[in-house]
């Protein structure tokens, strides 16, 4: 195979991807809005968010992002801990 013809099988699997893609969208276009607009609030932790305004929803993810952070770090620090120590 040449390299273009390599570049044009890449570009042909893309296309149908993305047309793919584009298709279910537009399919489940009524589906998704709603999914979506489920998600506009939920509780996390004893916390409310809505993701109704764009800087809002911006803090929220920040703020959910820490959490996952320290969830994490205090889920891995025992456990690493516990490696470490001599049998």
């Amino acid at each position: 195979m040449h390299t273009s013809d390599v570049v044009i099988q890449s570009l042909v699997s893309d296309g149908f991807w993305l047309v793919l893609v584009i298709a279910v969208i537009a399919a489940f276009r009524n589906e998704i809005r709603n999914l979506l607009n489920s998600l506009g609030s939920f509780k996390i932790a004893g916390a409310s968010f809505e993701l109704k305004d764009t800087r809002t929803t911006i803090e929220n993810y920040v703020l959910l992002t820490n959490i996952m952070v320290e969830t994490l770090t205090s889920a891995i620090r025992p456990s690493s801990w516990a490696s470490s120590c001599p049998a």
